[in-house]
């Protein structure tokens, strides 16, 4: 079975190939393009794939340029941050449609999808019923979730932007959040935890106890620090957090995830 991943994005690219090689034993081939140009080249060049895994958004456009261009006939499932291109996908030979951060399990529900619909190898596109039509243009109703990009410190000598990408770990002390960045400062926050929470994106920050939401990026290992508590290591290499005992497996889900 060959597989084609479009995808633009190393996190999600990597994502798609650790959830391929665990759920996908058939396949013998996985590539990886990320842009128009590469996905054109590959479809024109290449022996045809049996699945396609594909973002929307690529470095150079959107992935139905390709679809527009080269004729596919197999498969294809969407996997993107988008919620606004339901109804183009499934103008394409798109079967389903993974809305970014999606979980292992909507993962498998797709494969099997695929394999219901392919087991016997046809290249016949199903034709999409009006049940799915109708959910998909719920779907496409739906407002998109913004995520914070920034914060405002209000500081003596002024007001300054702290980016979100650029902190470590959120923490709440007393009546207080602070944020902690990559250079180990420390921003006082006019928010609570439980706001902050709702405003930040879950693909890159968790909490992980009452008082903490840390920053994927800035962790670098974890191990078991009482039997249902873990000790997180950051990358300053001077901090540890730890997870409370009902969060523990929630925070290895999303760590196993990515």
């Amino acid at each position: 079975m060959r597989i084609l991943i479009l995808e633009d994005e190393q996190r999600a690219g990597e994502k798609l190939q650790d959830l391929i090689s665990k759920h996908i034993k058939d396949a013998t081939t996985v590539d990886w393009h990320r842009s128009i140009a590469d996905g054109i080249n590959y479809l024109t060049k290449s022996e045809k794939p049996d699945l396609i895994f594909s973002d929307i958004e690529l470095i150079d456009g959107k992935s139905f340029e390709i679809y527009k261009e080269v004729p596919v006939s197999c498969p294809i499932i969407f996997c993107t941050a988008y919620n606004q291109f339901f109804l183009e996908a499934f103008k394409t030979s798109g079967i389903a449609y993974l809305l970014k951060p999606y979980t292992e399990d909507e993962f498998q529900e797709a494969v099997e999808k695929y394999r219901t619909l392919f087991k016997e190898n046809t290249t016949v596109i199903p034709q999409v019923n009006v049940d799915v039509i109708h959910q998909l243009q719920q779907l496409v109703n739906q407002p998109i979730k913004k995520f914070k990009k920034t914060f405002t410190v209000k500081k003596s000598s002024g007001v300054y932007l702290l980016s979100t990408s650029e902190i470590v770990y959120f923490q709440a002390q007393g009546d207080f959040v602070f944020a902690f960045d990559f250079e180990g400062n420390r921003h006082i926050l006019n928010y609570t935890l439980s706001a902050i929470n709702e405003l930040i994106d879950p693909e890159y920050f968790h909490q992980i106890n009452r008082s903490e939401i840390v920053n994927f990026n800035s962790i670098t290992k974890y191990h078991a620090y009482t039997k249902n508590r873990l000790e997180i290591y950051l990358k300053d290499g001077k901090t540890t957090l730890y997870t409370s005992n009902s969060r523990s497996p929630e925070f290895r889900s999303w760590v196993e995830s990515k």
